[in-house]
C-alpha cells in the first residue's frame, strides 16, 4: 500500500487552512473598498504590501508565491483608494476572482489531505 508521507499531508493541510483563509481575506478586501474611507484604506493597502514583502523575500518558495499575491492584494487596494488608472475600476472584481480562486485551492487541497489520511488507515 502506498502510504502518503507525513510531511506531504502536513503540507496540504497547511496549504488548505491558507487557501481558505486566503478566500476569507480576499472577500474581506473586496468589502473594504466599499466601507472604508481613504485614509483608512491606504493604511490598510500599505500595511497588507509589507506583510506581502516579507513572504516575498522569505528562503520558502511557497511562502514567495504566497507573499507575491498578498503583496498584489495590497497593491490592488491602494490603487482603488489612490484612483490609480484602470485598476480602480476592476479593483472589486479582481478581489472577487481571487477569493474564489483561493477558496477552490483551499478546498481541493483539503480534499486532498483527507484522502490521503484514508490511504492510511
Amino acid at each position: 500500500m502506498n502510504e502518503p508521507a507525513t510531511q506531504n499531508l502536513a503540507k496540504l493541510a497547511t496549504n488548505s487552512v491558507f487557501g481558505i483563509g486566503g478566500g476569507i481575506a480576499l472577500c474581506a478586501a473586496g468589502f473594504v473598498l466599499k466601507w472604508l474611507v481613504q485614509p483608512a484604506g491606504l493604511a490598510l493597502g500599505g500595511v497588507i504590501v509589507l506583510l506581502g514583502l516579507t513572504g516575498v523575500f522569505s528562503g520558502n518558495s511557497t511562502d514567495r508565491k504566497d507573499g507575491l499575491m498578498v503583496t498584489l492584494t495590497g497593491g490592488v487596494l491602494l490603487c482603488f483608494f489612490l484612483g490609480i488608472g484602470p485598476v480602480k475600476n476592476i479593483a472589486g472584481t479582481l478581489l472577487s476572482v481571487g477569493s474564489i480562486i483561493s477558496f477552490a485551492v483551499g478546498i481541493w487541497n483539503g480534499i486532498r489531505f483527507l484522502a490521503g489520511l484514508n490511504k492510511r488507515r
